[in-house]
């Protein structure tokens, strides 16, 4: 072991610098500057896939909000319906079945009656104002 070491020794003193340069230190330093462009490089594509993911999830949370106070909106609009309904019922045993339906049938064609009134009176506006 001894003379191996010797031999090592005697070998790497009789190496001039420039081939030791040329020998050993241009590729270490050549495959470190590739492994360093190459980390480089991975961590730049990391980095975009962690900005895109960034701001997906930002948008999913605002996304997110907004379907919270959405739900909360119809939950409150649901009680309320809900309530109008019981109303309904309510309404429909005192009146009775029979003219409820009457009363919501004539109120219905009241309704379509002035919807086609309306767009015919809007109709012939808009051919007097041409």
């Amino acid at each position: 072991m001894k003379r191996e070491a010797d031999f090592y020794f005697l070998e790497l003193m009789l190496e001039s610098a420039k081939s030791y340069r040329d020998k050993k230190a241009y590729p270490v330093i050549s495959e470190l500057k590739d492994l360093l462009y190459g980390l480089y490089l991975k961590y730049i594509q990391i980095k975009e896939q962690l900005d895109q993911v960034v701001y997906k999830y930002d948008r999913l949370k605002n996304s997110n909000q907004i379907l919270a106070e959405q739900k909360q909106e119809l939950i409150s609009e649901n009680a309320v319906l809900r309530e109008e309904k019981e109303d309904f019922w309510r309404l429909k045993r005192a009146v009775g079945e029979e003219r409820s339906e009457y009363l919501i049938q004539n109120e219905r064609s009241w309704e379509i009656d002035e919807g086609n009134r309306r767009k015919v009176n809007k109709r012939s506006y808009d051919r007097d104002a041409r």
